[in-house]
């Protein structure tokens, strides 16, 4: 058995315990730069607080490298128990303040970064006077957080749910269509055949985003176009193609939302994607993730019938 096992006094742990949450948040992160912002700290304070506890414990948890923190056997090897007590102590709370039926507290919504622009953050107020107690924690992204991990309280989510364990229903599907600006189809021509894409700029997607369906429809059908732009977000790529650099793959609700942009290939080009709401099995019970979870599902269903 490890020696950090071994040699663990209980006091170590009660006086640090509060510490234990940097050693998850950089064995979930891989790096002390990703547990600072997932923490909300600055990297020097995570970093401090790593080197107290080994201090403590006499032990080294992570190996810090270039790209990252590698955790040790050692790490790994209070990590799996860390974990436990964490999610034990989560249970503690819920059970004395979330299951007595009071729409009270805090709840983390991840959302990729169109969806929770356009569809949830303009609506939060409306749910803000049913539920004056509820307070949303909106993250933008298009990485999918690891609900498992409560990295969030809930997630919707375009395409695979990736978590069989994830408790939560398809809402329905998302649809995707190309856009352009009036100014850069007055230049370029409207195209009048999806070949004739390779002859247009596109707008292109960088990092998470690269790996979503509309991202790799683009690709197929107009693997030669130039691309005059690359972003992360649909928002970003819907504000270049405003600024006609370009036509750009956009779900439908980001994309007729604004005036500027007009369709393009309406008919022959498009793709669809399915749209969950995901959550947590030990937090499906609690009265505020129903709320939130009833209220998304609603506002969301209306928005993808766009």
């Amino acid at each position: 058995m490890s020696k950090v096992l071994n040699g663990l006094r209980s006091d170590a742990i009660q006086q640090n315990w509060n510490v234990l949450r940097y050693v998850l948040a950089v064995a979930r992160a891989g790096s002390v730069t990703g547990a600072a912002r997932l923490l909300r700290e600055s990297p020097p304070t995570v970093s401090r607080q790593l080197k107290m506890l080994e201090t403590e414990l006499g032990v080294r948890l992570f190996d810090r490298r270039p790209n990252g923190a590698v955790i040790t056997a050692d790490g790994a090897a209070i990590l799996e128990r860390v974990e436990r007590i964490e999610s034990e102590t989560i249970a503690i709370g819920e059970t004395v303040h979330g299951r007595d039926g009071r729409l009270t507290g805090e709840v983390s919504v991840a959302a990729p970064c169109g969806l929770g622009t356009a569809i949830v953050a303009p609506v939060v107020a409306s749910f803000a006077q049913s539920n004056p107690e509820i307070r949303i924690d909106l993250q933008l992204g298009s990485s999918k957080l690891n609900l498992l991990n409560r990295d969030a309280d809930v997630a919707v989510r375009i395409g695979d749910p990736l978590q069989d364990a994830l408790i939560g229903k398809k809402l329905g599907q998302v649809r995707f269509g190309l856009y352009a600006s009036e100014g850069y189809l007055a230049d370029r021509g409207m195209p009048q055949r999806p070949e004739e894409l390779n002859g247009h700029d596109i707008i292109d997607s960088a990092g998470n985003l690269a790996s979503a369906s509309q991202s790799k429809l683009l690709a197929r059908i107009a693997p030669s176009a130039h691309r005059s732009f690359r972003a992360e977000n649909v928002v970003a790529q819907a504000e270049a193609a405003k600024s006609g650099i370009g036509i750009v793959a956009l779900p439908r609700y980001v994309g007729e939302a604004r005036a500027e942009l007009k369709p393009v290939l309406s008919k022959s080009v498009g793709c669809v994607d399915d749209c969950w709401l995901l959550t947590h099995p030990d937090l499906v019970g609690l009265a505020r993730i129903r709320a939130t979870m009833n209220f998304l599902a609603a506002t969301t269903k209306r928005a993808l019938a766009v």
